[in-house]
């Protein structure tokens, strides 16, 4: 077994220096799009795409990448550093939210929620919120 490399969290600045865990992720992404974070203005400015397609489809807006799944319009945004690895979608027509993280920086994120995400656009239970 290799042993965890100890980082000194300063290093990650902007890109990351924060700790979380998947309830504090829910619930910041219900405040944003529920307009406690920004303006609607503000946001609907951030759902709104700035750039042209990127890898893979979607686009990105202000601080978030955009993209239709299963015909809703959804909201995410990804991130890695050091050992780790995170997800976050919202659907934009529901307000139901897929976070993921992971303990491995090698892990995959998306494809993770996208089985998530499918599993509850196709479940009668949750269909009505997707």
């Amino acid at each position: 077994m290799i042993p965890a490399l100890v980082c000194d969290r300063s290093t990650a600045f902007a890109a990351g220096a924060l700790s979380s865990n998947v309830a504090d992720l829910v619930a910041w992404d219900n405040a944003l799009i529920h307009g406690k974070v920004v303006s609607p203005a503000s946001f609907t400015a951030m759902t709104t795409p700035v750039s042209s397609l990127i890898p893979g489809g979607g686009s990105y807006g202000f601080g978030l990448f955009l993209r239709i799944f299963d015909n809703h319009p959804t909201i995410w945004h990804d991130g890695a550093i050091n050992g780790f690895t995170a997800e976050s979608n919202v659907f934009l027509d529901s307000g139901f939210a897929v976070v993921v993280l992971t303990n491995s920086d090698t892990a995959n994120p998306d494809s993770i929620a996208t089985v998530i995400m499918g599993a509850v656009c196709t479940s009668t239970q949750f269909s009505s919120n997707c």
